[in-house]
């Protein structure tokens, strides 16, 4: 026999279902948190990632370059002329429309996808990528400008916002659009005002890069080798004095016993008898050859000279040392800066003893290519508090130091 059951829970039908209606919308709350957000803050990372590229670009290689980074990182095979199967973007684009009931209940809307549906940026004459700003408007895409201290910088930025774009100067997306975010509580704003609701979320991403004095550099490659045609500039089996950086360096001589010989007398000296450099960091002891144990002796001037030139890029160009004078105490011949020269007619003389060269400085140099703004080596042996400041005092006031890029935001 069935028994009927007591009237007290008859009366509590529905209860879940009414329940559930209230908690739906926290819970489309807690979903809009989390998935939402999560795609603004992948669309701001992923802006972000091209605007850091393409700043220290720009100040490299000037705005086209800059430009094709950004293009570069939203292509999934660098090539934008062949289309991206893979859809990379700075996050996804919707399209929401019609809906049934209130119109202003948002969550009624039906999704449709757009055959574009993640924002790549376009310029105004519907080329891939952000302005070039070629006007240097201080809203612009791209902005060259000078720090507080006279170095060069230059701004990129890009935004997904309901601001319009201006051709030549600045792009635009549309905002990250809410999904789940539609169905909590969210107030609708008044007509003509922003509603997450209805336009999205905005999202910004701006980078500064400045040109700042290197730290550090790679060894100089030849034209040819490693797959690189054109070689790559790096540092020189040479180094130079403090004192003898900003004088006459125009003919350079090279002795047998490693010593640089200048119009002055010695500005300093080789640090590798076979002609090729090494990395190269900051505050890196440098001995000179009488120093050095055993001394270092050329024995192959043909050969030295043979392998300086052989690993200088197309450009000639390389970087060299400067370091401190052998009166500066516990720093002396530590490296305090790096410079950018020139070399050409490299020769050896008729009685082989000798190696000369034409050398030119290269200032408010911005390296391109095989420099860093941070130290590649740890300062060894370890310095004082007191001598670091002293290093670290020569650097920031070495006249023609390289430069390189560095995002400072």
């Amino acid at each position: 026999m069935r028994l009927a059951r007591p009237s007290r829970y008859r009366r509590r039908r529905g209860y879940v279902l009414i329940l559930f209606a209230l908690f739906a919308f926290g819970l489309f709350a807690l979903a809009a948190l989390v998935i939402d957000m999560g795609f603004v803050r992948l669309s701001q990372r992923q802006m972000q990632t091209a605007v850091d590229g393409a700043a220290l670009e720009g100040l490299r290689n000037g705005r086209e370059e800059a430009n094709k980074l950004v293009v570069y990182v939203f292509d999934d095979d660098l090539d934008a002329a062949n289309g991206d199967p893979r859809n990379f973007g700075a996050g996804p684009i919707l399209n929401f429309e019609g809906g049934v009931g209130d119109p202003t209940f948002a969550a009624s809307q039906l999704i449709s996808v757009p055959t574009s549906h993640v924002y790549k940026p376009m310029q105004s004459n519907g080329e891939p990528g952000i302005e070039t700003n070629e006007l240097n408007d201080a809203d612009g895409d791209m902005v060259k400008g000078v720090s507080p201290d006279g170095q060069p910088t230059f701004t990129t930025r890009m935004k997904r916002s309901r601001e319009s774009p201006v051709p030549g100067i600045s792009t635009s997306g549309p905002p990250v659009p809410l999904l789940f975010g539609r169905g909590s509580l969210i107030q609708l704003s008044t007509p003509g005002d922003y509603s997450p609701l209805q336009h999205g979320i905005t999202v910004r991403a701006t980078a500064i890069a400045q040109a700042t004095r290197v730290k550090s550099v790679g060894k100089s490659i030849g034209a040819g080798k490693a797959e690189l045609p054109d070689g790559l500039a790096g540092a020189l089996p040479l180094v130079i004095m403090r004192s003898s950086w900003e004088g006459d360096l125009s003919s350079v001589t090279v002795n047998i016993d490693g010593t640089l010989m200048g119009a002055s007398g010695t500005i300093g000296h080789v640090t590798n008898k076979d002609g090729i450099g090494e990395v190269t960091s900051l505050g890196q002891v440098c001995e000179s050859s009488t120093e050095k144990d055993p001394p270092l002796i050329i024995e192959d001037m043909d050969g030295f000279a043979t392998a300086l030139m052989d690993n200088l890029p197309t450009s000639r160009a390389g970087y060299v040392p400067i370091i401190a004078e052998p009166t500066d105490g516990n720093i002396a011949n530590r490296v305090i800066g790096i410079a950018c020269v020139e070399l050409a007619d490299i020769n050896v003389t008729p009685d082989g003893t000798t190696v000369t060269f034409r050398l030119t400085k290269q200032t408010d140099k911005i390296a391109t290519e095989n420099a860093s703004a941070i130290l590649a080596k740890a300062i060894a042996p370890p310095l004082s508090d007191v001598d670091f400041d002293l290093l670290w005092q020569l650097h920031n006031s070495l006249p023609y130091s390289l430069l390189t890029p560095a995002l400072v935001r």
